[in-house]
């Protein structure tokens, strides 16, 4: 076994040293790594010195080197040795350097050690991020947060609270008390409500309600925070099996008419007439990002014969002209189908250069061996 070394004397050696003498240095610190970390812990501080620099890089070649693999038993060691010394640590600063420590180890004997750090906004977040670390490991991460839940007050229990409904399952009393704090909390506070309640419970009214109410707020930062997170309550969940949400995407779409609210929208309309005719109606705006969704949808709108689309979509570009046409006529050529191709080929002679381009990137984009029509069809453009 390598021959303890003094604290005092390694961490200096460790800054310039080679590799080899680097790895020999190590080892003569983890001979001995109770007595390592109650020698440095006391040099961290938020003074940044010398000292600090060489203990915290002492520190950090302890910590990976148990992270090794095959090193559980020595990161099992370390952790408790600097859960010991988190009591004698000299502030905040060099509490939170442990922690981190503490979360890259993640031992979960650690967690009720880890605790007390949750009560305090300069340390809360190095506290939850090592709380995480072990959450898949230990059930204890979140009976501790839920405790801390019941004992914090204001800003701090609505982080706290947020960071439960993130990563845990709590009893529902801590979602009706999320739900309950909607109404009183603003900025940074409802933003972090927002997110926690759109991840644990999508489909709830009161969110949805919340979230569409603030669509309109006079904050442009609040209004687009908002459709954010209504966008991915409604847009990843089996919407349509629940009648509330989709009213909400109703109601999001007559109220802001945005890309978004759009595509919301059109996912509701099950019936295929009424997609199309929706569609139809909303084509002609002048908001491109919305006339964006619109086309994309026609094009990728899956539907079990896709010829009976497509044929409405070609009926419909004969009623149209210049860049509407053009439009029309490149999401014929995203979709591929083989009933467009006359009319694509058609399109190569129309009297509008954009449409004419239109076409002969629409024939492009089909399969290679409709290449050589495409390619002899440009002759017309030229």
């Amino acid at each position: 076994m390598p021959k303890p070394a003094k604290p005092k004397q390694a961490a200096p050696s460790l800054i310039w040293a080679e590799p080899e003498q680097g790895r020999a240095i190590l080892a003569r610190l983890q001979a001995s790594p109770q007595a390592a970390v109650a020698n440095l812990v006391p040099r961290l501080n938020r003074r940044n010195d010398s000292a600090t620099v060489l203990a915290s890089f002492a520190l950090d070649g302890l910590v990976m080197e148990a992270l090794a693999p095959g090193h559980e038993k020595e990161a099992r060691t370390l952790a408790l040795a600097i859960v010991q010394m988190l009591p004698q640590a000299a502030d905040e600063v060099a509490v939170c350097i442990l922690l981190k420590y503490l979360q890259l180890l993640a031992v979960p004997e650690t967690i009720p050690a880890i605790a007390p750090f949750l009560k305090e906004e300069p340390t809360l977040t190095n506290a939850l991020a090592a709380l995480e670390a072990m959450a898949s490991k230990d059930d204890t991460a979140g009976d501790v947060l839920q405790g801390a839940v019941l004992a914090s007050r204001g800003h701090l229990r609505i982080r706290l609270l947020a960071e439960l409904l993130l990563h845990h399952h709590p009893e529902d009393s801590f979602l009706q008390q999320a739900l309950s704090l909607l109404p009183h909390v603003t900025g940074d506070e409802q933003r972090l409500l927002w997110r926690a309640l759109a991840h644990a419970t999508p489909d709830n009214p009161v969110l949805l309600d919340d979230l569409l109410n603030h669509l309109d707020n006079p904050s442009r930062l609040t209004a687009g925070f908002a459709e954010d997170f209504l966008s991915q309550c409604i847009e990843y969940t089996d919407f349509w099996q629940e009648p509330h949400l989709r009213k909400t995407a109703q109601r999001w779409w007559k109220k802001t008419h945005s890309p978004r609210a759009f595509h919301a929208y059109a996912n509701i309309l099950l019936d295929q007439d009424q997609l199309f005719a929706f569609c139809q109606k909303e084509f002609p705006c002048k908001n491109a990002p919305l006339r964006s969704v619109i086309l994309q949808t026609l094009a990728d709108t899956p539907i079990p014969s896709s010829q009976p689309w497509t044929e409405r979509i070609v009926a419909w570009a004969n009623t149209l002209q210049g860049q509407d046409k053009a439009d029309l006529v490149r999401v014929l050529g995203k979709r591929q189908d083989s009933v467009s191709r006359p009319f694509l080929l058609a399109s190569l002679q129309a009297p509008e250069v954009p449409v004419r381009h239109a076409a002969f990137q629409a024939l492009q984009a089909f399969p290679a061996e409709n290449l050589t029509t495409s390619r002899l069809a440009s002759l017309i453009i030229t």
